[in-house]
């Protein structure tokens, strides 16, 4: 599995992703060019600007990207399970109709 496909399916599973972690979760160093390929395949991002401030003093800014248009959000599968990609797994499994248990 690719960078682009392991952050692709940390989108959609309803994170976010800072450059920083980026690095530390995919050895990947160039995020932005990332997003901006899967922004042109049809994915929407929330982009948040934030600051840091280290010990000495010296202030650093970064931008927190949110797929918008995931398919699953965080906060609304985590009501249900820990496991996102599972689950999703699940529901996208439409259930079998056996004919002789639904007769009418």
């Amino acid at each position: 599995m690719t960078k682009t496909e392991k952050i692709t399916k940390h989108f959609e599973a309803g994170n976010s992703l800072t450059s920083w972690e980026a690095i530390e979760k995919f050895n990947c160093t160039r995020l932005a060019a990332v997003v901006c390929n899967l922004k042109k395949k049809g994915m929407r991002f929330d982009t948040q600007k934030l600051k840091h401030t280290n010990s000495e003093g010296n202030t650093s800014r970064f931008v927190k990207y949110t797929c918008t248009n995931a398919e699953g959000h965080k906060d609304q599968i985590n009501m249900f399970t820990k496991n996102a990609e599972k689950f999703r797994t699940w529901l996208d499994t439409p259930p079998k109709f056996e004919a002789k248990k639904h007769i009418r």
